[in-house]
């Protein structure tokens, strides 16, 4: 699949943000949202390749559920003052609500204790301590305890293995 430009953020002529096209995709007669996902440019070979299929963000507003559209997308520059390239449009397969003990590694989905290496190696992470101090990082600040979703979507054509928790 060849990623490609999506929207730049700034209208050239006044300086007003565009909005993002293609967040409503029609699926027949049905119209289907679809949540975009921003990426860090480390996962885009992994996604692409097909060996990425879920990521672990902050619980949202709105949800996603099972038949909405996918969307991933990486920035070619700096956040929010470049282009972004779309890496990936698939399918939701699947959105697990999840807690995350920063302090100690521990994530817990429905009640149970999961495996944080198997959960960090499908989503793209070296190990476990990887995958703690990236969230430590980027949320660590704000809570030592993350209510977060672990979206799955659906494989690429090229590549029909799951790979998500």
């Amino acid at each position: 699949m060849n990623p490609q430009k999506v929207f730049a953020p700034h209208n050239t002529t006044n300086g007003t943000a565009n909005p993002a096209p293609g967040n409503i995709v029609r699926r027949g007669a049905l119209a289907v949202k679809n949540h975009v996902f921003m990426f860090n440019s480390i996962f885009s070979i992994p996604i692409l390749s097909g060996t990425k299929q879920q990521t672990i963000r902050p619980v949202r507003k709105r949800l996603p559920t099972v038949g909405e559209g996918f969307e991933a997308r990486v920035w070619l520059g700096t956040p929010y003052r470049s282009e972004q390239r779309r890496l990936l449009t698939s399918v939701i397969t699947s959105v697990m609500l999840a807690v995350y003990h920063l302090h100690d590694g521990v994530v817990v989905v429905d009640g149970q204790s999961v495996s944080v290496a198997a959960l960090a190696s499908a989503d793209g992470f070296t190990g476990p301590d990887a995958m703690t101090e990236w969230f430590r990082r980027g949320y660590g600040h704000r809570t030592q305890t993350l209510e977060v979703m672990i979206v799955c979507w659906a494989a690429p054509a090229s590549n029909q293995t799951e790979n998500c928790l």
